[in-house]
């Protein structure tokens, strides 16, 4: 993995996003041999070190793949939900369930700010009802 990269719904590359906006997070890799059984996870972190996120393509029903060129794998989630504060992720580069060739830790910062008034980490989609007695 050579760079990690956050971009908007514009495919303008930024560190700065609303809690309601897409991120997509572009991860470029190099390959130097061919990777038989790939996967590419990503986790993002708050400041803190506490992760707020984090999957891969495994996890998220993608069969393996072979890798033999150069190339980008981008992960846009269409409304984070993040709230606001700052942010980084970890990606990584791995065979089979977990075995690891590469792991980018500590990187891509950006920011999230709130047009709500919210507080935690996340927006959870919710309904309230009252019922009269």
């Amino acid at each position: 993995i050579t760079s990690i990269k956050t971009f908007n719904e514009k495919n303008e590359e930024t560190k700065v996003f609303s809690s309601e906006e897409a991120i997509t997070f572009k991860i470029k890799y190099e390959v130097y041999k061919r990777v038989e059984n790939a996967l590419i996870g990503l986790s993002i972190f708050r400041m803190d070190g506490v992760r707020a996120y984090g999957s891969n393509t495994r996890v998220d029903g993608i069969p393996n793949f072979v890798l033999e060129k150069n190339g980008v794998m981008e992960l846009t989630f269409p409304c984070s939900g993040l709230l606001q504060g700052k942010y980084y992720v970890d990606a990584c580069l791995a065979t089979g369930i977990a075995d690891m060739i590469d792991y980018f830790d500590t990187t891509a910062e950006f920011e999230v700010y709130n047009i709500a008034e919210d507080i935690g980490m996340i927006r959870m989609p919710h309904t309230w009802k009252r019922t009269d007695s």
